[in-house]
């Protein structure tokens, strides 16, 4: 009994410490990623502890609270964080513990807390949109955006407004996939997919396992990520 008791804890006390080892050596951010750490004429980077704030120097009451993907130094996001700030949205790039969304998801709350005259909208990609959107489930938010997501629940019910961009090379949601999620969603979700897009080209860091090839470069996917995302935020602004 002791010893099978003491080969238990010991497999136990393994699966521990491989999953330590794999959670904090996640897939790191590509070299350029270091120019978008940099404040600039349009942007501003401040660091509220480890999490990140993309400010625009201009004066702007919309922001977007980013849940990184399972596995992936958040910095990868931070092209996204950038450009989005260039463009008079406030992006917050939260930290994560052992680099899963999953250990944070009430994350977003004290950035709300914090500059509550922003109108906030949280984001995530991959297991990172799933995080975003049991906050949503749970706060007010402006509404929800996916990058390569979906619902881990039936929300159809729920009056949530959401934008979900997939890609059409993506190896991990593949299209067969997130069509059979598609039920899940409310039913005024705005979908868009990325022609040639993959899932490792939703940030900066190089492919995953299990991916497929883009056959687009990394800046036409962030450029067209940018782009629906504001139209989606203009939108959804105008209809308020």
């Amino acid at each position: 009994m002791k010893k099978a008791l003491l080969i238990s804890t010991s497999i136990i006390l393994a699966f521990i410490f491989i999953f330590l080892i794999w959670s904090i050596n996640p897939l790191k951010p590509l070299s350029e990623v270091e120019n978008y750490l940099k404040s600039s004429e349009k942007v501003e980077i401040e660091y509220i502890g480890k999490d990140i704030f993309f400010k625009p120097k201009t004066n702007s009451n919309i922001g977007i609270i980013f849940y990184p993907g399972g596995h992936v130094d958040y910095r990868a996001y931070a092209p996204l964080g950038f450009y989005l700030a260039k463009n008079n949205i406030n992006f917050v790039l939260l930290k994560m513990p052992l680099n899963l969304a999953f250990f944070r998801t009430n994350g977003a709350k004290s950035i709300i807390d914090k500059y509550g005259n922003i109108k906030w909208y949280v984001a995530g990609h991959s297991l990172g949109g799933i995080a975003a959107i049991e906050f949503a489930k749970k706060n007010n938010v402006e509404g929800v955006i996916l990058l390569a997501s979906y619902p881990a629940k039936d929300i159809s019910n729920l009056e949530l407004k959401i934008l979900a961009i997939t890609a059409s090379n993506d190896g991990l949601v593949t299209q067969e996939k997130f069509k059979s999620k598609i039920k899940l969603f409310p039913k005024n979700t705005v979908f868009y997919e990325i022609d040639g897009g993959n899932h490792s080209q939703f940030g900066f860091y190089p492919l995953q396992k299990g991916d497929n090839e883009a056959t687009i470069d990394r800046y036409k996917q962030l450029s067209t990520i940018v782009n629906k995302i504001l139209e989606f935020i203009n939108e959804n602004s105008s209809s308020n």
